[in-house]
């Protein structure tokens, strides 16, 4: 119990470190894509290729 207020100090400050690297990585993600956009380069964006259509289940093997 003597650590408790030690290890919540150091969990507080961990969570304002992440706070603050998440809320960077969100401006650095909204001003790189503006700047894609102000070059008139297209968005990246990944490309996926369509799963081929499962065939029909009758409700006898549906529920096995």
């Amino acid at each position: 119990m003597y650590l408790a207020d030690s290890m919540a100090g150091t969990v507080r400050t961990f969570g304002y470190v992440l706070w603050i690297v998440a809320l960077g990585l969100a401006i650095w993600a909204i001003v790189r894509n503006r700047a894609q956009e102000d070059a008139g380069d297209p968005p990246r964006r990944p490309t996926v290729k369509p799963s081929p259509p499962r065939p029909a289940v009758d409700a006898e093997e549906m529920w096995r």
